[in-house]
């Protein structure tokens, strides 16, 4: 709201893209959410890791720095994080041509989805254990 009464315009060039790349982020937090909530059940010391790895997360995904910056050698493993994608994906929404170097949608909807899977299924398997 405070950018709407300055007029400052933050609508995206590609309201679509905008829109998926935010179904993919939630894609990809449902299934980590699911794996982690299964996991955290009967080893509780996993909150712990599991905010370690969401720093960790945070700060590889290109939030505080322009991947398509960074060399060659920096910028592949940095690749292999999912939410890069994500971040990379909503920025090629405002801005025409970005991402190109780096941007998989592919790789996070298959991230997202195989997370998800995995947690649904592991739930399943292990749901009358949890349950005592």
């Amino acid at each position: 709201s405070i950018f709407y009464f300055q007029d400052i315009d933050f609508v995206p060039l590609d309201v679509v893209q905008a829109s998926c790349a935010l179904a993919a982020a939630m894609l990809l937090g449902l299934g980590f959410g699911v794996i982690s909530a299964v996991i955290a059940v009967p080893m509780h010391g996993w909150m712990i890791g599991q905010n370690l790895l969401m720093i960790i997360l945070w700060m590889a995904s290109g939030v505080l720095f322009v991947p398509d910056a960074l060399p060659e050698i920096a910028r592949v493993p940095l690749s292999y994080n999912p939410v890069l994608h994500v971040v990379e994906w909503m920025r090629s929404a405002y801005y025409e041509g970005y991402g190109a170097n780096i941007l998989s949608k592919t790789y996070v909807l298959t991230w997202g989805s195989t997370m998800l899977f995995l947690g649904l299924v592991l739930e399943r398997l292990v749901r009358g254990r949890l349950l005592q």
